[in-house]
C-alpha cells in the first residue's frame, strides 16, 4: 500500500491525474480490545492451575516481560544472559515462519526477579537439548538458516506424539484457554498478559519511555494513548517519591529562606 500509494502522489505531482487519489487509499484501521489487565491474586491461581511447570514459566515470562506470544515461541537461549540479566527479542514465530520482530527492531528487555526465576526453572526442560535449525526470513533477503535452542518446546510437556517443533500462537492461545478454564478466573485472551505487563509496571510509576522500549513501542505515544487511565495525573506517593529522588541529588540541602524567617532573625 505504501508503495501504491507513492505512486499515486508521483502521478498528481506529474500531472497524470487530477484527482487526490493518494489521500483515499488509506491503511485499514485494525480493531483492538481494550486493555483488560489480571490482578496479581488471578495470575497466581492462573500459576497454579498450570499442570505443568514449563507452561508456568511461560506464562510468568510473559507477564513480567510483556514479550508477544510469537516473540516468547521463537525465544531461544542464546537470547538470555542470565548474568547481566537481560533478554534480547530478535525473532517472532508467526504463519509457521520464523521472522523479524514486529518492529523489525531488536530490543533488550531487563529481566526482573520473576521473569528471572522463571528461566532458571525453565533450564533443566530445554537449555542442553540439541540445536534446533530453522531457517531466518529477512525483509527482501533469502532465508538463512541458523541454529537455535528454543527455551519453550511442545515436545517437553506434549502427553501424545502430535506437536509441532515450536509453539504455535494458536497453540498457546489454546493451552491459556485451558489454563484460565481450571483457574476459574474471568477469562481473557493470552494477549492480556502483555496488558497486564503495562498496567502493573504504570501503576507502580515506572518510567513511561522505559516501559515502552521495553514492549517494543517506537515510542510512547502509543502508551499513553493505550494505557492513559492506568496513569495517575497527580498522586501524592509520586509527588513523594520524585522529591526523594532530588532530595538524594542534593536539593534539599540550601532551602530558601522564608521571607518571615529572615525578618523574626532580625
Amino acid at each position: 500500500m505504501a508503495a501504491m500509494r507513492g505512486f499515486l502522489r508521483f502521478a498528481e505531482q506529474n500531472g497524470y491525474t487530477k484527482n487526490h487519489l493518494a489521500n483515499e487509499l488509506r491503511s485499514a484501521k485494525k480493531s483492538t480490545s481494550d486493555p483488560d489487565p489480571f490482578t496479581l491474586d488471578e495470575f497466581r491461581r492462573a500459576q497454579t492451575a498450570c499442570t505443568h511447570e514449563a507452561h508456568e514459566n511461560m506464562i510468568t515470562l510473559m507477564v513480567y516481560t510483556g514479550m508477544r506470544p510469537g516473540e516468547i515461541s521463537a525465544l531461544a537461549w542464546e537470547d538470555i544472559d542470565l548474568v547481566k540479566k537481560t533478554l534480547t527479542v530478535s525473532r517472532v514465530y508467526s504463519d509457521g515462519k520464523i521472522k523479524k520482530p514486529k518492529t523489525d527492531e531488536i530490543r533488550t528487555i531487563q529481566l526482573s526477579p520473576p521473569a528471572l526465576s522463571a528461566l532458571s526453572g525453565q533450564r533443566k526442560f530445554t537449555e542442553m537439548l540439541p540445536a534446533l535449525q530453522v531457517k531466518m526470513e529477512g525483509l527482501h533477503k533469502k532465508p538463512e538458516a541458523i541454529d537455535i535452542h528454543p527455551v519453550f518446546l511442545p515436545a517437553t510437556t506434549c502427553r501424545n506424539n502430535q506437536f509441532n517443533i515450536l509453539y504455535r500462537t494458536t497453540s498457546i492461545r489454546v493451552l491459556w484457554k485451558n489454563i484460565v478454564r481450571r483457574s476459574r478466573i474471568r477469562y481473557r485472551t493470552v494477549y492480556q498478559l502483555r496488558h497486564t505487563f503495562a498496567c502493573w509496571n504504570l501503576t507502580a510509576h515506572g518510567n513511561i519511555a522505559f516501559i515502552a522500549k521495553q514492549m517494543g513501542h517506537a515510542d510512547y505515544s502509543m502508551l499513553i494513548r493505550v494505557y492513559g487511565r492506568w496513569m495517575e495525573n497527580e498522586s501524592c506517593a509520586e509527588n513523594l517519591r520524585i522529591w526523594e529522588a532530588l532530595e538524594a541529588m542534593g536539593h534539599a540541602e540550601k532551602a530558601p529562606i522564608a521571607p518571615q524567617e529572615i525578618i523574626k532573625e532580625a
